[in-house]
């Protein structure tokens, strides 16, 4: 499992997530890892990386809910 440790922030209207170095390394390296298998389509590729993410729990600890409401303001 991945923990993230993101801060959000808004600048010029849009709004950005950032995480720090390592964790970024690692969500790039899980979704490198998606595109080994060059035959397959981009919608199956990201198809396995969400789900790659998914089963290492990557976003479990941000309430949807609440980040929602932050990106609203």
């Amino acid at each position: 499992m991945i923990k993230l440790h993101p801060e959000f922030l808004t600048k010029n209207g849009k709004n950005f997530a950032i995480l720090p170095y390592e964790e970024f390394l690692k969500i790039q390296e899980l979704l490198e890892e998606t595109q080994i298998i060059e035959h397959k389509s981009n919608g199956k590729k990201m198809a396995e990386a969400l789900r790659k993410i998914a089963k290492n729990n990557t976003f479990s600890e941000i309430d949807a809910r609440e980040w929602q409401k932050n990106i609203r303001l």
